[in-house]
């Protein structure tokens, strides 16, 4: 215009030869943005602000994402109209097939155990049947008092009878050989526990009884031969000539290959299945070192947090004169263990007890310590009420595979030589061959539910991790400090931490504007909880878990991992439980609040300060005990009194129906015997008795009789 300044004209020249290169989009721009206006030509100042927010660059972002949402929206609401299942899946809808889904799979546990029972009956029956001459066998041979055939020879002439009497054999590979014929594959399967104790050579022969093997262990604890360390090298040997123990000192210890290793090394991957539920240790903090450390299962167990944060660890340093604390074994690490056990039995008699020591020569003079203070103390309670199987013991770690306890007491029994000079050779424990001196310290450490105590004479942080060239003293140090720090410091072990998605993340702030505190993420293990609440009058307990169905619920392989086992753990474990779910959460965020909130001051209700002791199960009454015979369906049929067998009818047949009501598998001379005694013939003929049994036969075949 004439109006304009020559300033002005040389901005707007100078403006167009910014933008030289973008003219030619000048049209296009044009009728997209007269498009845009009749889009929104309800309301300008929309228009307006989309037209600023383009120009100043910020538009692109905005807009996207705002097309994103809309476009969700229409899609979410589409499915839904278009089906009846996500229309109606509200929280009511979601929580009632949960909760169907759960009581429904704890009926099918339940009935698998009298299910089974019912077909293994069914099978001996038909077994029975098919085979009389073995059962002649089996009882001619119950009458004998003696001369009676060897079991190897009285399975090798009736097995079908008695692999359908008991179907599933307990034996170990050296009775398999014994009492087996070796001729066939008897069994359909044979399955191996604990193979990591079993050498190759020892299994073949169980192998050849079946048509398919099943191998079942934990490659991560001893192997077979391994346990005779003690025997093959006296760990109460010195080693003087360093104090940094070479890697190859026990090279010669003979560590055979386990069944277990033998069979991954053959087997494709497809064939090999790992159980990673956990559900030994009640804090999870006590498999956390072995489940962190990635020579053993590294991360790949599940498990539950516990409901407190109070360390299940406690650290007992020996500390004291040069005689009571030098050398292996030393004095006052013998007291100060046997001390922590008495205190232990008389305080808390309800936890069972197991006091690990690294070297045998240590358990032994823990023992006689133990013995010789405790002696015949009737305060003492060497097993928890109602619970004998679980005494005390005092064992090394070579012989406390498959044991478990409450409460375990590890006693190292390896101190300085002198003062402040630190030991580095802790004898089994130091061999790195197979990994078998982390393998044994795995053992040791995994062995307890609740608790776990340390008395040692070493101090773990005076170690420096640059001089522990053995991966199991590295352990050891590593797990002595983990142990000390309260279950904190894990090193180069330590957990990673895990950020929230968006969905947590709202459903957090949400909560805590409630003033509700919470802990996201809460756990060691690759299963943590997505919140867990804290009592507000005392932070170090946790009384509710509340999760959500995000990325982790659904990450779940099964419907009974995630609605049913997951939960029932962290029940068992103390835990009160919520669920929010993400399409209520989204629809009505107000009344999912509520709900949450609901949930926490009931949890905060629940509360005790101080949980109730556990009481043993009561013992059965008698009067339960007894099993009654089952009852008969409907009246017995009355049988005429006829002149021939060849008088009567269906009226046989209706009597055998009847009698077989009950459910009880009846053999045929059983059936024969109840029909017989109702009529009223004294001789078995030949005619009477193919009567009855083509009667039986015929029931049989049509299903009418079991």
């Amino acid at each position: 215009p004439d109006s304009c300044s020559l300033q002005e004209v040389e901005a707007v020249l100078k403006r167009f030869d910014e933008i030289r290169t973008q003219l030619p989009n000048a049209p296009d721009l044009q009728r997209q943005l007269k498009q845009l206006e009749g889009l929104v030509a309800d309301s300008k100042e929309l228009f307006e602000e989309l037209v600023e927010q383009l120009c100043s660059g910020e538009a692109p972002k905005l807009i996207s994402d705002g097309v994103k949402r809309r476009w969700a929206s229409y899609v979410e609401e589409t499915i839904r109209i278009q089906s009846p299942a996500l229309r109606n899946s509200g929280r009511q809808y979601l929580d009632g097939n949960v909760n169907d889904f759960r009581a429904r799979d704890a009926v099918h546990i339940r009935s698998t155990g009298p299910r089974i029972r019912r077909l293994c009956a069914e099978r001996a029956h038909a077994m029975r049947l098919a085979h009389p001459e073995q059962v002649e066998l089996i009882e001619t041979q119950h009458r004998r008092r003696r001369n009676r055939l060897s079991a190897r020879k009285l399975f090798a002439k009736a097995p079908e009878l008695l692999k359908s009497l008991k179907p599933c054999w307990a034996m170990s590979p050296l009775v398999v050989s014994e009492l087996l014929p070796p001729d066939k594959a008897f069994f359909d399967v044979v399955i191996f526990d604990e193979a990591s104790q079993i050498v190759p050579f020892e299994a073949v022969t169980s192998i050849l009884r079946g048509k398919q093997t099943i191998v079942a262990g934990d490659s991560k604890q001893l192997s077979p031969t391994s346990t005779s360390f003690f025997a093959t090298k006296d760990d109460e040997d010195e080693i003087t000539t360093s104090d940094d123990l070479e890697d190859d000192t026990f090279d010669a210890i003979d560590e055979t290959e386990s069944l277990l290793e033998a069979v991954k090394a053959v087997l494709p991957g497809q064939g090999v299945r790992t159980l990673s539920w956990h559900y030994r240790s009640e804090d999870e903090r006590l498999i956390a070192f072995s489940n962190q450390h990635p020579e053993l299962y590294g991360r790949r167990l599940v498990t539950a947090p516990s409901i407190s944060v109070e360390p299940p660890f406690k650290y007992h340093l020996v500390e004291g004169a040069l005689s009571d604390v030098t050398g292996k074994s030393p004095r006052g690490e013998i007291e100060l263990t046997v001390h922590v056990a008495i205190a232990h039995l008389k305080q808390r008699p309800d936890l069972s007890l197991a006091v690990i020591a690294l070297g045998s020569d240590h358990a032994r003079n823990i023992q006689n310590e133990f013995d010789r203070q405790a002696g015949d103390d009737s305060s003492i309670a060497l097993c928890p009420p109602g619970r004998p199987d679980e005494k005390f013991i005092i064992r090394h770690l070579e012989s406390i595979q498959g044991d478990e306890r409450d409460v375990v007491i590890l006693s190292t029994g390896y101190g300085p030589r002198e003062i402040g000079k630190l030991r580095f050779d802790f004898g089994p424990i130091n061999s790195d061959k197979n990994l078998s001196g982390l393998r044994r310290l795995n053992v040791a450490v995994t062995r307890a539910r609740k608790r776990v105590e340390v008395v040692s004479t070493i101090n773990p942080y005076q170690y420096d991790d640059n001089r522990l060239n053995s991966v199991g003293v590295k352990g050891l140090i590593q797990y002595l400090r983990f142990v000390h720090s309260g279950g904190e410091d894990l090193g180069d072990l330590s957990v990673e931490t895990v950020p929230m998605n968006p969905f947590e993340q709202d459903i957090y702030d949400s909560l805590r504007e409630q003033g509700i505190e919470m802990v996201p993420q809460y756990g060691v293990s690759g299963y943590r909880l997505d919140f867990a609440v804290q009592h507000p009058d005392s932070p170090g307990r946790f009384i509710l878990a509340i999760e959500a169905d995000g990325a982790s619920y659904h990450s779940s392989e099964t419907a009974r991992d995630r609605d049913r086992i997951r939960q029932a753990h962290l029940e068992r474990l103390g835990w009160k439980f919520h669920r929010i779910w993400s399409t209520e959460w989204f629809c009505n965020k107000e009344s999912e609040l509520y709900l949450a909130k609901q949930a926490v001051e009931e949890a905060i209700n629940a509360y005790k300060e101080e949980p109730e002791l556990p009481q043993p199960e009561p013992e059965p009454e008698l009067e339960k005990l007894v099993s009654f015979a089952p009852e008969k369906q409907g009246q017995e049929p009355s049988m005429p009194q006829l002149a021939s067998i060849d008088d009567y009818g269906t009226e046989i047949a209706d009597y055998i129906i009847w009698f077989c009501s009950d459910g009880i598998l009846h053999s045929d001379d059983e059936i024969f015997e109840a029909v017989f005694t109702r009529l009223p013939f004294t001789r078995r003929g030949i005619r009477i008795a193919n009567r009855i049994k083509d009667e039986i036969n015929n029931l049989r075949s049509i299903g009418r009789i079991a």
